[in-house]
Order: C-alpha cells, then sequence, then structure tokens
C-alpha cells in the first residue's frame, strides 16, 4: 500500500516537472512580432527586408503584401523588445506611422489572412 502511495506521488511529480518543462520550453521560442501596414507595396516590403538585413536585429518571417501582414522574429541573441524597435525604426523611415497597426498574429493567423486577402 505504502509503494503504491510513493508510485502515485513520484508519477505527480515527475507529471508536474514535465509540464513546467514543456511551458519553459514554449516560453523561450522566439517572439513575432506582427504588424499590418495599410496599403503595403512590395517595393516597401522589399526595402524592409534588406534595411533589416542590414542591421541584423530582426528578420521577417513572413510578408504578404495583399494583406499588408508583416511578421518579424528575432535573429539570434536578439528578443522581442529589439525586433520591436527595430521594426518600428525601418517601418517609420519608409512609410508614416499612421499606415503600422501592430497586430496580435502567430505565423499561422498571418497565413490565413494572406489566404483571406488573395481570395477577395
Amino acid at each position: 500500500m505504502r509503494s503504491t502511495v510513493l508510485n502515485r506521488l513520484l508519477a505527480a511529480t515527475l507529471l508536474v516537472f514535465g509540464l513546467q518543462q514543456v511551458g519553459h520550453a514554449q516560453a523561450t521560442e522566439p517572439s513575432l512580432y506582427a504588424v499590418r501596414v495599410a496599403g503595403l507595396t512590395s517595393e516597401e516590403r522589399d526595402a524592409v527586408v534588406h534595411e533589416l538585413a542590414r542591421t541584423g536585429e530582426a528578420r521577417m518571417a513572413f510578408a504578404c503584401v495583399p494583406a499588408g501582414v508583416m511578421v518579424f522574429e528575432p535573429t539570434p541573441n536578439r528578443n522581442r523588445d529589439a525586433v520591436v524597435l527595430s521594426v518600428a525604426n525601418v517601418l517609420e523611415a519608409r512609410t508614416h506611422r499612421e499606415r503600422i497597426l501592430e497586430i496580435p498574429l502567430s505565423l499561422a493567423d498571418a497565413e490565413a489572412a494572406c489566404a483571406e486577402a488573395r481570395n477577395r
């Protein structure tokens, strides 16, 4: 009887520890930053990609001109704050601030928004 209780306690401890590790792994994945730019052109998208490559602060993970959506991620050894600052500087140098809207999108959401915009 005592070994059954100990086995259950050990199993519960391992389960909790395992869930904490999964949560920690998800929390340390690169943080995406998404924006919608009204009237986005392919030239603007290309200029942003070029400038981000030059600075090395962030990289464009996904872009869809018809939907005006761009998703960015950190480069190695950078965090989301660095991405936000770098992207904001690059975008504001190339377009009017009023055209830029930060949006909470995952990569899958951005791809779905793109597919929807293309189907219109």
